[in-house]
């Protein structure tokens, strides 16, 4: 029963890297001045929250992860890819706000 479990959990883990990674992969093939539509496209679906701070507007994906959470935040000028960041999270499921980052 112990090697099952600890068998789930790696399996877990693992799985959960990849989508995290996946997630990585995808924004980095952005170039600056992509579309909206072009970026939907490559993240393959529109971002779980977005906010906007003067002329930025930051989408921002979270990597499934079991334990240890990432997040990619696509950056927008005036309505075209600008740039990609990201931040980790520890099982916070929280999306930070745009003033807690360093832009």
């Amino acid at each position: 029963m112990k090697k099952l479990l600890v068998f789930i959990a790696t399996a877990m883990l693992l799985t959960s890297c990849m989508s995290a990674g996946k997630m990585m992969n995808r924004a980095q093939t952005l170039t600056p001045g992509d579309s909206k539509e072009k970026i939907v496209s490559v993240m393959g679906h529109k971002p779980k929250r977005t906010q906007v701070l003067g002329e930025y507007e930051a989408w921002q994906y979270r990597g499934d992860a079991a334990v240890y959470d990432m997040y990619c935040v696509i950056w927008l000028k005036d309505g075209k890819y600008y740039k990609t960041t990201t931040y980790n999270g520890f099982m916070s499921f929280r999306y930070l706000q745009l003033s807690d980052m360093n832009e």
